[in-house]
């Protein structure tokens, strides 16, 4: 993860690469360690996940760290819309108006 950020993989602007490389420089190595060994030890829940009867939505950046392909099965493993927006890993973030109008679409669809 911090070769990724060091060497800017997901191709983020200047102002935003910046921001990050700012942020792990006062992060320990530490703490980035226990953070990818609490990833890495995640339970499985999506079976739960899938049962749930609320809509679900994964979505992605085409310039995330993680393949999109990972994404996209476990959109499918938890029964969810999938999308992929032209960004890093934050669509939140960086295509706010975009992944807004999905969720408001996905809710729109529930039932109830």
């Amino acid at each position: 993860m911090i070769w990724g950020i060091v060497t800017n993989k997901n191709r983020v602007p200047p102002r935003r690469l910046a921001f990050v490389r700012s942020r792990f420089a006062l992060t320990s190595r530490r703490s980035v360690d226990e953070i990818i060994g609490l990833m890495m030890a995640t339970p499985d829940v999506r079976e739960g996940v899938r049962t749930l009867t609320m809509p679900k939505l994964v979505a992605t950046g085409t310039h995330d760290l993680w393949p999109v392909a990972a994404h996209e099965r476990y959109a499918r493993e938890i029964g969810a819309d999938f999308r992929v927006y032209p960004t890093g890993h934050s669509p939140s973030e960086t295509t706010p108006h975009q992944l807004t109008a999905d969720l408001l679409a996905l809710y729109a669809r529930a039932p109830g």
